[in-house]
């Protein structure tokens, strides 16, 4: 795949490179073993019509391909995120954070990074910008490591160039926590973090719990811990391409901090945004990233996961 969408991203219109990603897309999902797989588990957990099960597998599928064509397209020169169309939905439960200097942190999930690109813009975050981000992944033969290797290098370098001044922490520094609460503190800056990132259930601070089509995943409540310790809001935002090719930033609410001593509070607000966020997987199943189906439903009429 690396070897058929590098020199389309590098040299076709951007048309014409989405629409090859999404071939590769759906000629992934027509493989015989994995794609068939993935089709049947796409039928039994979101779609039992056929047709709309083949276009959801293929979109999935897609989905890693076009976000790697589009950070590609931006590295290149050739992607101009000022003009991109942006419709934001709800904004007025951020913009009194984005008019003040108090720090805040952004919530969100592992939706498109072809939606979520502009978010990095002055204009959507004017604040200086913390982002977590795994270290290098390591050189391997295996296939699967070649592709994540070449399309996290390319995430790196989008978020280096897009803002010059944003802080790159890591969550294998020992000194995270305390960075991160130094860094909150500091007046002008806004966290992004992804709350639904998977986490070991043996590990401090891990809730175990129903999400999207599993019946038991395991997420950290350090988000909402930072939030309660530096006394910091939550903002929820879930990015998504709509029909027409325009980035949606729906913005779903804002955790205002608990008291300070109220430890409860990190489990019941880590679950208040894993819900929205897993209902914003079930209406958009092809905008999420993560591998999240299989045993659980998603019922259309009451919009909620179902055992």
């Amino acid at each position: 795949m690396l070897a058929l969408l590098r020199p389309a991203a590098n040299w076709l219109p951007r048309k014409w490179a989405c629409s090859l990603a999404s071939l590769c897309g759906r000629l992934h999902a027509s493989m015989p073993f994995y794609g068939r797989k993935k089709y049947h588990i796409v039928r039994q957990t979101l779609a039992n019509d056929p047709k709309e099960a083949r276009r959801l597998t293929a979109g999935l599928l897609s989905r890693h391909f076009i976000d790697f064509v589009i950070y590609r397209r931006y590295i290149n020169g050739k992607e101009n995120l000022q003009e991109y169309p942006v419709i934001e939905s709800n904004a007025q439960i951020v913009d009194e954070f984005r008019r003040s200097n108090s720090s805040y942190i952004i919530v969100t999930g592992h939706f498109s990074r072809h939606a979520f690109m502009p978010m990095y813009i002055p204009r959507f975050i004017p604040q200086r910008i913390i982002s977590i981000v795994n270290p290098p992944i390591p050189k391997s033969l295996h296939p699967h490591k070649i592709w994540s290797r070449a399309h996290y290098g390319q995430m790196m370098k989008f978020l280096e160039r897009v803002r010059s001044d944003m802080q790159f922490l890591s969550p294998g520094n020992s000194n995270l926590f305390k960075k991160l609460i130094r860094g909150i503190k500091e007046p002008g800056n806004a966290l992004v973090v992804s709350v639904d990132a998977p986490w070991d259930r043996n590990r401090p601070g891990s809730i175990v719990r129903p999400f999207a089509g599993r019946k038991s995943a395991s997420f950290s409540t350090g988000t909402a811990r930072l939030a309660r310790l530096t006394q910091s809001p939550m903002i929820l935002c879930i990015p998504h391409m709509d029909d027409h090719g325009r980035v949606r930033l729906d913005w779903i609410r804002s955790i205002a901090p608990p008291d300070p001593q109220d430890v409860q509070a990190d489990i019941v607000n880590t679950n208040l945004l894993l819900d929205d966020i897993e209902r914003a997987i079930g209406l958009r199943p092809d905008q999420y990233v993560i591998d999240v189906f299989g045993q659980r439903r998603w019922n259309r009429k009451t919009q909620r996961w179902e055992e």
